[in-house]
């Protein structure tokens, strides 16, 4: 996996959720990014900001967890944020009682009824 440090496991039913290594950080004003955002994140060392110019967000990647959560925290109940909200990660697997699942091709297509397998909408 991609997690970069051993973190406590938060258990939701019978699955497991781990805090990954990032920090996802929307502004609300791009003037944010030098008089907030750079002052703010100068307290604090052993991190990486990457600007995502798709979703116009920045990505903080830490690899120690208080660290990450100090600044996620930190920043998400400011005048200067949209939103600051740590990446969690959670095992997933297909679990469905609908008896009609595997002839939705659509849903999920490997190749049944000679259909070309992946070519469905990824759920």
């Amino acid at each position: 996996t991609d997690i970069s440090f051993v973190t406590y496991a938060k258990k939701i039913g019978n699955r497991r959720i781990w805090l990954r290594n990032e920090a996802y950080v929307k502004l609300k004003d791009n003037g944010s990014y030098s008089t907030y955002l750079l002052p703010f994140l100068s307290h604090f060392s052993n991190y990486y900001l990457d600007y995502d110019s798709g979703e116009c967000d920045f990505k903080i990647t830490c690899n120690n967890e208080t660290v990450l959560l100090q600044i996620a925290n930190g920043l998400y109940d400011t005048q200067y944020v949209y939103y600051s909200t740590p990446d969690f990660y959670c095992e997933m697997s297909l679990n469905t009682i609908d008896p009609y699942y595997g002839d939705q091709w659509a849903l999920n297509n490997i190749g049944q009824e000679g259909g070309e397998a992946g070519v469905d909408i990824n759920v």
